[in-house]
């Protein structure tokens, strides 16, 4: 009998209250599908920026001297007072002059000068500020203070979308920055609720997509937004509490209590993408098609492309026979293109696991309290992309029954997306793995 304190990451079933895609009058959520938090492929394993170990920011060579910037500041100062808009320029330069010498708590002294000169002569909204807040970003990063770096970027986006129209190359650019430094954040767990991280990035991407509709905006980039909030609907399906993504909650004892029953707006809303995730989804992946088939017609590798991500959406959510309808019309739409072969090539020739996405994996460190292990797989995925005969080739660390026991019960739990073949799916044997997991 495996010892009570056997500890798993739960990357987390559909929260109790997600309604089931079968409306059912008594909702059975299905069961969690686990790929890419707590199990995933070797090769899928990024190594990133570690706790305490991020890279010095990259900063130009400064052709002055100290002696040089202090004298710049102090004549700019003595004509025109200690708020001279000429000083943030050279305060920032100087300041990047500190990181160069090793010195970032001074460098933090200076850039907080400048951006308290830039704001009293710009206002709040001051574009010379961007730079700045840029380099005490990596700054506080430099520094392993991930919280505190964390509230600046999000200061750094509200001023960028001040500065920047909606629409404008630097407003996309700093929003898909922006988006990708919210995901990673709320996958390593940095400070704060992190539903609001999610309800945040939903809201960003419904906004963007808002807007192109209502200008009228390209099918293409109407089609990449959608794509970018599908990822974000992947993140909210598996959301299982505020402690859910980084901490071990052992199997003998209860979760806190969800912050989501105290009542806030924001909690209420999150619940609400919670309840209708399913169906949002599923929208947003039906808006995609029909945007795909203005743009490139109903037979375009866009729209089959499309219908591939479909059926992988009904296949995370267990609805296997919808998930195989959509896999066949893909099919048959690659088929009249004449793209048969790439497209059987690129979706269809071998088993996926879902998502098929990296959505789920951090770029950072993975937490150090969870014991890693290594397993070598055999395993049939069947027609409706589920794993079957698994059969452990190699184990680390080996003879660890409780290791073996998790490693099945995981891949139970992940869904893959089958191989095709003349058009239906087809159940693959003998495929082989090498996964890393938690436990």
């Amino acid at each position: 009998m495996l010892c009570a304190s056997v500890c798993v990451v739960l990357l987390g079933s559909p929260a109790a209250w997600a309604v089931s895609p079968y409306h059912s009058i008594v909702p059975e959520k299905p069961r969690s599908t686990p790929y890419g938090l707590q199990i995933v492929e070797s090769g899928d394993v990024l190594t990133g920026r570690e706790s305490g170990d991020s890279a010095a920011p990259q900063v130009a060579p400064t052709p002055l001297t100290d002696s040089a910037f202090h004298a710049m500041v102090e004549q700019f100062e003595s004509q025109g007072g200690p708020y001279d808009p000429r000083l943030t320029e050279p305060l920032h330069t100087m300041g990047r002059a500190f990181i160069e010498k090793g010195e970032p708590f001074e460098a933090m002294k200076v850039f907080r000068r400048a951006m308290q000169v830039s704001r009293i002569n710009e206002g709040l909204n001051g574009p010379a500020q961007l730079p700045i807040l840029d380099d005490m970003v990596e700054l506080r990063l430099l520094l392993g203070q991930f919280e505190e770096a964390d509230q600046l970027v999000s200061r750094r986006f509200r001023l960028q979308q001040a500065v920047y129209a909606p629409g404008d190359e630097n407003m996309m650019q700093a929003t898909r920055e922006y988006l990708d430094w919210q995901r990673q954040a709320y996958l390593q767990g940095v400070g704060g609720s992190s539903y609001l991280r999610l309800l945040d990035m939903h809201d960003v991407y419904s906004a963007n997509i808002e807007r192109l509709s209502q200008s009228n905006g390209a099918d293409e980039e109407i089609i990449a937004q959608h794509y970018d909030r599908m990822l974000v609907e992947y993140l909210i399906s598996r959301y299982d509490g505020e402690r859910q993504s980084m901490l071990r909650i052992q199997l003998s004892g209860p979760a806190d209590a969800d912050p989501l029953l105290n009542g806030q707006l924001e909690g209420e809303r999150f619940r609400q993408l919670q309840k209708n995730n399913f169906r949002n989804g599923r929208r947003s992946l039906e808006a995609i098609i029909e945007a795909a088939t203005r743009a490139e017609g109903p037979e375009s590798d866009a729209v089959g492309k499309a219908y591939v991500a479909l059926g992988d959406w009904y296949m995370w959510w267990q609805e296997e026979s919808r998930a195989l309808q959509q896999y066949e019309k893909a099919w048959a739409i690659f088929s009249a293109s004449g793209a048969l072969a790439s497209a059987e090539e690129a979706f269809f020739t071998r088993p996926v696991e879902l998502p098929d996405t990296r959505v789920f994996l951090s770029d950072g460190s993975v937490p150090t309290e969870n014991v890693k292990a290594r397993a070598k797989v055999m395993l049939t995925v069947s027609r409706y992309g589920e794993a079957r005969e698994i059969e452990i080739l190699e184990q680390e660390p080996p003879e660890d029954v409780g290791a073996r026991v998790v490693l099945f019960r995981l891949l139970r739990d992940v869904r893959f997306r089958p191989v095709m073949k003349d058009g239906k799916t087809v159940s693959w044997s003998g495929l082989e793995r090498d996964y890393r997991y938690q436990y």
